[in-house]
């Protein structure tokens, strides 16, 4: 796979390049923007995630656990804004083939790294 982790977006986007599984072509986490703390890559997953089927269809999952871990844990008005617009931006992606759902191109990377590297 391919996966996107982005520092100033409220997601990261993996692109199942070898389909294993034959359920996603791709996987979006909502989560809190992605930080670096010494070596290691962080991220708060907020629970409500988009999966791009096999056939193209995109479907949001995991609605119920946002809205029952908002409610639990508290979350701060502009975080639940930024989950809600975070999904919006990526249904948007979606459905122009735009960064960072542009999966053909993903897999195209995927394909010339795996032949440099031989593996």
């Amino acid at each position: 796979s391919i996966d996107l982790y982005f520092t100033h977006q409220w997601y990261n986007v993996w692109h199942i390049c070898e389909q294993h599984s034959q359920i996603n072509r791709i996987y979006a986490n909502i989560t809190m923007p992605a930080t670096w703390q010494a070596d290691c890559l962080i991220w708060i997953d907020l629970d409500l995630d988009l999966r791009v089927h096999l056939n193209g269809s995109l479907e949001l999952l995991d609605e119920d656990e946002f809205l029952e871990n908002s409610r639990r844990m508290n979350y701060p008005s502009d975080v639940v804004a930024q989950a809600r617009a975070a999904v919006l931006e990526l249904q948007t992606c979606h459905a122009t083939g735009a960064y960072p759902f542009n999966y053909d191109e993903q897999v195209a990377l995927y394909t010339s790294i795996k032949q440099m590297y031989d593996f």
